[in-house]
């Protein structure tokens, strides 16, 4: 009797620890699934300010730019300042941003040009970002351009100040109509550690896919893509998650984000 009695006591106490289990993994797997979004619109909602050049920066006036940031402009130093804020009368301000980036121009031999996005004190949705962006671009052709995107140690905080440390090269094809930008294809893959300190990486399996006109909207989302994001728990052992961008209607779209354990998360701006 007291053996059956014991049993049950250890059955029950077993059941309570397996609860608690799940609902670590359950918590940690939608946390991971907010940061896994929180970085990857940290990389898409700024770049298309440095495909722009620094003499059409000299012609665009701030309503022309997604955002509407205020425009201050260093001719000496080839640089533009991007000054963000709250404004009530900006039709393309869907995502919330204040602070600065900083965008130089740098011209290197024959026909490659760098451009360098620096956030100042920058923040996307109360997210703050540290470090410096490189994008370069090679060669100058009137339907097409390609740029190669350098980052390292960038830094993408939560607003309680917990970070996400990536490292990641990237390619960046844009259509071009008459001068103009139409369309913007990026492939890449990203290293780095996640707010827990692990190791995350990520993999672009289907490019993601903009169009112009979206994004001057403030429409930030990829209209199409896929990437595979991997969060390890130990040196060699890690958990998959899948990122996938859908086309809605028109330029809304949505991130669809597979949890390993099967549940999704979906995301709209």
């Amino acid at each position: 009797m007291k053996n059956s009695f014991f049993l049950l006591l250890l059955a029950i106490f077993a059941f309570s620890c397996d609860g608690e289990a799940e609902k670590d993994i359950t918590t940690d797997l939608q946390t991971e699934g907010n940061e896994i979004f929180r970085v990857s619109l940290a990389l898409e909602e700024s770049q298309i300010y440095a495909f722009y050049s620094f003499e059409e920066y000299q012609r665009m006036g701030s309503n022309a730019l997604p955002g509407c940031p205020d425009l201050a402009i260093d001719t000496q130093n080839r640089s533009v300042t991007l000054t963000f804020s709250a404004k009530t009368d900006c039709p393309s301000q869907r995502v919330r941003r204040s602070g600065k980036i900083v965008v130089n121009f740098i011209t290197t031999p024959q026909l490659f040009r760098q451009t360098h996005l620096v956030y100042q004190d920058y923040k996307f949705n109360n997210n703050p970002i540290t470090g410096t962006r490189i994008f370069q671009r090679s060669g100058f052709f009137i339907s097409t351009g390609t740029w190669q995107e350098t980052i390292e140690d960038m830094l993408v905080y939560t607003p309680e100040g917990s970070s996400t440390k990536i490292t990641g090269q990237f390619t960046h094809n844009l259509l071009l109509v008459n001068g103009l930008i139409t369309d913007v294809t990026s492939t890449g893959e990203l290293d780095g550690r996640n707010i827990t300190g692990r190791r995350i990486t990520m993999s672009r399996v289907v490019p993601r896919k903009y169009r112009n006109d979206c994004l001057q909207s403030g429409r930030t989302l990829s209209l199409q893509g896929a990437e595979n994001w991997q969060i390890y728990r130990t040196n060699q052992l890690a958990v998959s998650h899948n990122l996938v961008f859908e086309l809605v209607e028109g330029c809304t779209s949505s991130a669809k984000i597979v949890l390993h354990d099967g549940r999704s998360m979906v995301f709209e701006l």
